[in-house]
């Protein structure tokens, strides 16, 4: 897994603690459930420097 696919994943991590519904994996309509989709959907190119996650080139 690339570091940005590990950042994305703990993102989404994070933000399910936020909403109960969300972190039993319900089918529902929130906010929160709407940014895990986005930040799910994030394609780009990682610009990487120094072993490090700097900097991310959407397409």
């Amino acid at each position: 897994m690339s570091e940005l696919e590990q950042t994305k994943y703990n993102a989404i991590d994070n933000l399910k603690r936020l909403c109960a519904r969300c972190s039993e994996n319900l089918e529902h309509t929130c906010r929160i459930q709407n940014l895990i989709q986005e930040i799910s959907g994030l394609r780009g190119i990682p610009v990487i420097v120094n072993d490090k996650l700097r900097h991310l080139v959407f397409n």
